[in-house]
């Protein structure tokens, strides 16, 4: 399997690219090199374990980051070596990781766990979207040092946060949303300045628009993504700060 669309994979120079693999029952992290079709595996969980998840490649440096049950890892892509850089605090679940411009940080979402009171099956169905979406949970989002030296909550709101998506060339800037229907949220798209803790609507939603699958384009300033409007299908682009609009 592939990494999530907004989840760089690509490394050594772009000749070699990470992937996730069932084999032999579990899932594990593996790499490709693409000029010669080798493969190689990387981790070495066991089933009961759990996968790599949201796996992102730090674009400074030879590694990976990823999710693993109730913790975040790093992996040294030519050593292999491990580590583990942040702990999930009780009561919450996780989301997407994605590394800052700089190399320095991994941003991640948390969310008040509900799972006791609202069944949920998001892989087949959205089963129990909508519910998590109008509980309104307690969620955070958070900036880990990658060099270890702690961890801090930039955002916080009773609401669901989701798809925390870090710019590809600004250090201090990225995306995140407000999860759920993207035809009932009041706005799909945020931005989240790490330096100042200062959040705004990109891309405002004007009644019965649906707008989402946001991603960063390669100049980390402008932000793609998609949609329907009361005229119909748009697939559009705007700049972080919200000029320079395209749809």
């Amino acid at each position: 399997s592939h990494f999530y669309f907004t989840n760089p994979g690509w490394y050594d120079g772009g000749h070699r690219m990470l992937f996730t693999s069932q084999r032999e029952n579990r899932t594990n992290l593996f790499s490709i090199d693409l000029r010669t079709g080798e493969m190689t595996q990387l981790t070495d969980f066991r089933r009961e374990e759990g996968e790599p998840g949201s796996p992102f490649v730090n674009p400074t440096k030879p590694e990976a980051v990823f999710s693993h049950g109730k913790f975040l890892k790093a992996i040294h892509l030519e050593t292999l070596e491990e580590r583990t850089i942040y702990r999930r605090p009780e009561g919450f679940v996780g989301g997407g990781t994605n590394v800052t411009a700089d190399g320095k940080y991994v941003c991640t979402a948390l969310t008040a766990d509900l799972s006791d009171r609202i069944y949920t099956d998001m892989g087949n169905g959205y089963v129990g979207f909508r519910e998590w979406w109008e509980a309104h949970p307690p969620s955070k989002i958070v900036k880990v040092a990658l060099d270890g030296s702690g961890d801090e909550v930039v955002y916080e709101e009773d609401y669901w946060l989701g798809h925390v998506n870090t710019s590809t060339t600004l250090p201090n800037i990225l995306t995140f949303c407000h999860e759920g229907p993207w035809n009932l949220v009041e706005n799909r798209i945020w931005g989240l300045d790490l330096s100042t803790g200062r959040t705004w609507q990109i891309r405002p939603n004007a009644p019965d628009e649906a707008i989402g699958h946001e991603y960063w384009m390669e100049d980390g300033e402008h932000i793609g993504y998609h949609g329907t409007t009361p005229k119909g299908p748009v697939y559009g682009s705007i700049r972080y700060d919200n000029t320079d609009q395209v749809e």
